[in-house]
């Protein structure tokens, strides 16, 4: 065998029949018979290799098929697959043991190309320092009587019993009798059945940090423990550095999902791992399944599946899933930290970190994308980026457990643009709150189903401490035919910050609105934003008990009805903003439920807008607070507090002789400069 490698683009042979395309720089093993023409043109290729001065060496059988696995090149074996027999059904067995075969001998298993369907009839397992190269062919199942396309090597190892000891910081020691195990290696660690092995800190892909003796080794954990670590142990020895791309695999099957283990690719017990550029046909699960994984990596997967395209299980850190198309009839991708229902037996769910799931375009019967978190089990730094598509229910579903709740430290949603809502909620009706800690929504064209809905919907068991919607925009006039409601506050979102940023709403929409009465928001800042039309941006009921503080900074309404309606109590600052053409009123009372709205104004700006218009207090009770704002002093609901100020526009002043800045003693409101003329 000899290693060409090309100094121009082109299209070449590599192997009688086989002609593929050269890039510039790229290096193939080479057909002894073709090389000739190859050294013939040194401009193009650089020829090296062969009997006499390579230590590659290739084995050949040339008559009938053809099977070629070359020895190492670059610490790497390269196994070239022929004598397959595409398109034959009656040959899957004679295709499986070939490839099979090959991808014992690890390195590089190269399915020459061109040469279509390649039928099998047994799942393939892959191993440590393995690549699996389909060349554009398709792997077909011959039947459903196995469940899986390729599964990892430790996938279907027998795990070993091991035990887990710790006492500070955030080493752990493992008790593995001959372990065998160097300093640099890596170990699965996990508890099974689900629900035992606690707490989830253990469990995962750890590296060796220290060799005890041989039945003992030490590994690093992500974070300090809670406490000790109880139940049952087990370790696996994952399969490490392994790819499958540049294929179809086609599951053969029309029939339902209900078989939970009928997946494509089972990527479990693993540590660098990659799935590229390959298609999956008619899967009845999951085309890529992945748990007990540490750094994995899918990219460009076009999937059609009855479930999803990507499920990432924990234990899992630093997965990457990028650029995944088609249809589905679940989600394009799924993180999850265990499973809802107990149906994977031989996962005991874990901890999720460092999740990224970008560019996802496809089509969807429930919603595009999803997580799922599990008390007990940390998830934290999972982003979803660039999703766009079509779904029969919610653009992105964030579910906490129906039973216990679960809790996620930060959630990225970035470029969303799909319609349907963001639904942050507890899962089917469930009645223990899902707590995010840090949730971020920006770069994102928010989109309803209808006018009639919402862009994000908090469920009434959902706690955010801390929600960022930045630098987004809705491209459709919620509230045109009925009631449309942008963010519905019906959980509890302590600090909602809106940052950036244009929304156009109907007549009858509003931006953010509470329901219930379970929301405990305690902040809302609108900073740099622009919104026109709707019947009011926020909204807040009677039921409401909280008492926010809404801040209004550097923004910009038009053509709204209410700005801020408010039934219930609040603390209101606005700086810097321009109110326009505002029908009903900037702020505007009107429950006998709100007892203390307080108003601090500065600096804003009303082209259009009569002084009427800035504040009505039609039920309940109004404090202004700031010499700016221009109120009747004597109209309904004003307040005479101590501490109130304003600028009075009240045609009846008692003995002012004009509208005066004035402030409130506790019984009347007082000119500034002249004390002694009282209201």
């Amino acid at each position: 065998m000899y290693l060409v490698t090309a100094k121009v683009a082109a299209w070449e042979e590599d192997f009688p029949g086989s002609r593929v395309e050269w890039k510039i720089g790229q290096s193939r093993e080479v057909h002894d018979s073709l090389v000739s023409k190859f050294r013939n043109n040194p401009a193009s290729w650089t020829v090296s290799g062969g009997s006499d001065s390579s230590p590659m060496q290739a084995t050949k059988t040339l008559t009938g098929r053809i099977e070629i696995f070359g020895g190492e090149e670059g610490g790497a074996n390269l196994s070239l697959v022929f004598g397959l027999v595409p398109g034959d059904e009656a040959a899957a067995t004679s295709n499986t043991s070939k490839i099979q075969a090959a991808l014992d001998r690890h390195g590089c298993v190269q399915i020459p190309t061109g040469l279509g369907v390649i039928y099998h009839n047994a799942r393939f397992i892959i191993g440590s320092n393995t690549t699996l190269d389909l060349g554009g062919n398709t792997l077909k199942r011959t039947a459903t009587t196995f469940q899986n396309s390729i599964v990892t090597e430790s996938y279907t190892s027998t795990p070993v019993s091991v035990t887990v000891s710790w006492s500070s910081g955030v080493t752990a020691t493992i008790g593995l009798a001959a372990h065998g195990k160097s300093v640099g290696d890596y170990i699965c660690i996990y508890g099974t059945p689900a629900g035992t092995g606690t707490p989830s800190t253990f469990q995962g892909v750890f590296r060796v940090a220290s060799v005890v003796d041989s039945g003992n080794i030490t590994v690093t954990l992500p974070r300090k423990p809670t406490a000790s670590p109880s139940g049952t142990w087990f370790a696996v020895f994952p399969t490490e550095n392994i790819a499958i791309k540049n294929g179809y695999i086609d599951f053969n099957t029309g029939s339902s999902a209900s078989d939970m283990g009928t997946m494509g690719v089972i990527m479990a017990f693993c540590r660098g791992w990659k799935v590229e550029d390959v298609s999956f046909r008619s899967v009845l699960k999951y085309c890529v399944f992945t748990y007990n994984t540490l750094g994995g990596r899918v990219l460009r997967l076009h999937g059609e599946t009855l479930s999803d395209g990507v499920h990432v299980f924990g234990p899992a850190r630093n997965v990457v899933v990028d650029g995944i198309t088609g249809h589905f009839g679940d989600d394009l991708v799924a993180v999850s930290s265990r499973d809802l229902t107990g149906n994977w037996v031989d996962v005991s769910g874990g901890d999720i970190i460092g999740v990224r799931a970008s560019n996802l375009s496809g089509t969807s019967a429930t919603a595009l994308a999803q997580i799922f978190s599990h008390i007990g089990y940390v998830m934290d730094d999972v982003e979803y980026s660039n999703i766009t598509g079509y779904c029969a229910n919610a653009t992105v579903n964030v579910f906490g457990d129906p039973t216990d709740g679960g809790s996620i430290n930060k959630l990225v949603l970035s470029g969303i643009s799909a319609p349907g809502a963001i639904n942050i909620s507890s899962y089917g009706g469930g009645t223990v709150p899902l707590t995010i800690q840090s949730l971020i929504i920006r770069d994102s064209c928010l989109q309803s189903k209808t006018d009639v809905s919402s862009y994000v919907t908090f469920g009434a068991y959902a706690t955010v401490k801390k929600l960022t919607v930045e630098n987004c925009i809705s491209n459709d006039a919620l509230g045109t035919s009925g009631v449309g409601i942008g963010l519905i506050l019906n959980g509890t979102v302590e600090e909602l910050a809106i940052v950036g940023g244009r929304y156009a709403l109907g007549s009858n929409g509003r931006l953010v609105m509470w329901a219930g009465t379970t929301a405990g928001t305690k902040k809302i800042s609108m900073d740099n934003v622009s919104v026109e039309g709707g019947n009011c941006i926020i909204n807040k009921g009677s039921t409401v008990t909280d008492t926010p503080q809404i801040v209004l900074n550097n923004s910009r309404f038009k053509s709204t009805y209410d700005v801020l309606a408010l039934s219930s109590n609040a603390d209101v600052v606005r700086h810097g903003c321009t109110f326009e053409s505002i029908t009903g009123a900037v702020v505007h009372v009107y429950n006998a439920a709100a007892t203390a709205v307080n108003d601090w104004e500065s600096g804003c700006q009303y082209p259009s807008t009569a002084d009427a218009k800035r504040v009505v207090c039609a039920a309940g009770t109004y404090n202004p607070k700031s010499l700016d704002i221009r109120v009747d002093v004597g109209a309904t609901g004003v307040a005479k507090t101590a501490g109130n100020l304003c600028f009075n526009i009240g045609a009846a002043r008692g003995t002012l002789t004009q509208n005066r800045h004035v402030t409130c003693n506790g019984t009347n409101y007082v000119q500034v400069d002249t004390p002694a003329n009282v209201f």
